[in-house]
């Protein structure tokens, strides 16, 4: 898709409102049905399956859903052991491609955020199978009403800033998505987020109609967020390691700037249509062939992986 036609795409959702995302997705919905899903008993996100109901009600109304249960503490352990021995795409104010590996830069940043790219994200056989989760299609597929696309998975660090231009680049100030039509991203947190580590941050309900005083392209300060919302409205996220979210974000959004120490997040979205922003492809044979092998391979789910 040309640049012109997604930039149309969001103009259209800023002059709307979110009606014409609305208008699209009840389209996509009536021509594209949903899939009947086989989930693994050793899907890492099994159990939450039992808070369906509850995750869809949230979801609809305020646009984010925090779940009971977490990721076993021994399997998060597990993961940043992991995680601590890979190179990471440094984030910075002239999008310079540089890298960095975690033990070089988490004791002395130069950036506020550091991001590990795809095909090494999945080159790490726990972090695959969070990635193959049928449970998240599942619950994505009743999120968007039809069969879902896993379009993005990422991972990153976050550290403390004072540049307003970083923050501003690494989405730490208020601002709503749109990539794409509709879509649903699952968070995990990595590491401890209290209220010092960038909590998620989200006004609730936030999700449905903008408000006239908001539509318009960019960052948000907080002052305009509160004046168009409503301060009580705004919810800060913290939570254990482990802890999960589900979160339109759609929303108006941002990560707390984080004050203190570090804050890791492992991050998968769904969309309902490829429509809008032009993700790559990614060289995954082995998460492929993984998913061929628990027979739960589906060309359109997970069409922009490639053996």
């Amino acid at each position: 898709m040309s640049r012109f036609l997604y930039l149309l795409h969001r103009a259209l959702f800023i002059l709307t409102g979110g009606l014409w995302n609305d208008l699209l997705s009840l389209l996509i919905k009536i021509f594209r049905k949903k899939k009947k899903l086989n989930i693994l008993q050793d899907d890492p996100f099994f159990k939450i399956q039992d808070e369906k109901s509850s995750f869809l009600k949230s979801m609809n109304k305020n646009g984010y859903y925090i779940f009971n249960y977490k990721i076993p503490e021994k399997l998060i352990t597990e993961i940043n052991q992991e995680i601590a021995k890979q190179e990471y795409n440094i984030r910075n104010v002239n999008n310079n491609t540089k890298l960095a590996y975690y033990k070089d830069f988490h004791n002395s940043p130069e950036s506020n955020r550091y991001d590990l790219a795809t095909n090494r994200i999945l080159s790490i056989k726990k972090l695959a199978n969070l990635s193959s989760s049928q449970t998240l299609v599942k619950l994505a597929q009743s999120y968007l009403q039809t069969k879902p696309i896993l379009d993005l998975i990422t991972l990153w660090w976050s550290y403390p800033t004072d540049n307003n231009n970083l923050k501003n680049i690494n989405a730490q100030m208020y601002h709503f998505d749109m990539d794409k039509i509709k879509f649903i991203k699952f968070f995990l947190y990595l590491t401890n987020v209290e209220k010092e580590n960038g909590p998620h941050c989200l006004y609730k309900g936030s999700h449905n109609k903008l408000p006239i005083k908001l539509r318009k392209k960019g960052r948000f300060t907080d002052q305009e967020v509160a004046q168009a919302y409503g301060a009580d409205k705004e919810i800060k996220i913290t939570g254990s390691p482990g802890s999960i979210i589900a979160v339109d974000t759609r929303c108006i959004h941002k990560g707390d700037p984080i004050l203190k120490d570090s804050r890791c997040i492992f991050q998968l979205q769904f969309s309902n249509s490829t429509f809008g922003k032009k993700y790559d492809d990614v060289i995954a044979p082995r998460f492929v062939n993984a998913l061929k092998e628990k027979k739960i391979y589906d060309e359109f789910i997970y069409q922009l992986f490639r053996e």
